[in-house]
């Protein structure tokens, strides 16, 4: 911790500044390969600080995630990335599983072999009563096609 506590949200230190900043990381990372390989550690030790069990650590896992997809590509980030993604989709709260389809397509729009492994568990999610989970699983599964 380097900001004091008040700045911290459910023992998560500043969750929306962490947004950001991974935000600015894959703007910065987008084709650079240099700068890309001085993110990824910082890209894991974030997803996995984050990975607490609470919302905002979502919220920020799944930024993680779109800024894993962005930045040049590492297979060890990307592997992670797909396991944080898979137990969204797996969830029973719908939001979870709502994030999990959009990190998983951006996932999958560059790298499609990582959508075989997730097969089952998207088609589940098409008998979810939610329409707009219904929507985001339908365009997903014609990017896995």
């Amino acid at each position: 911790h380097r900001l004091p506590r008040d700045f911290d949200y459910h023992r998560i230190p500043s969750p929306w500044i962490q947004m950001n900043l991974l935000k600015i990381l894959a703007i910065l990372g987008r084709g650079d390969q240099a700068s890309s390989e001085g993110m990824y550690e910082v890209l894991a030790d974030a997803m996995k600080r984050a990975d607490t069990g609470i919302n905002v650590g979502y919220a920020i896992v799944y930024e993680v995630v779109i800024t894993v997809t962005t930045i040049y590509p590492n297979t060890v980030l990307l592997d992670a990335a797909a396991t944080s993604i898979s137990r969204f989709i797996r969830s029973d709260s719908h939001n979870l599983k709502y994030i999990g389809i959009k990190g998983l397509t951006a996932i999958v729009k560059d790298h499609p072999s990582y959508a075989a492994d997730h097969q089952m568990a998207v088609i589940d999610c098409l008998e979810d009563p939610d329409e707009t989970l219904k929507r985001k699983t339908l365009d997903l599964l014609f990017q896995m096609t």
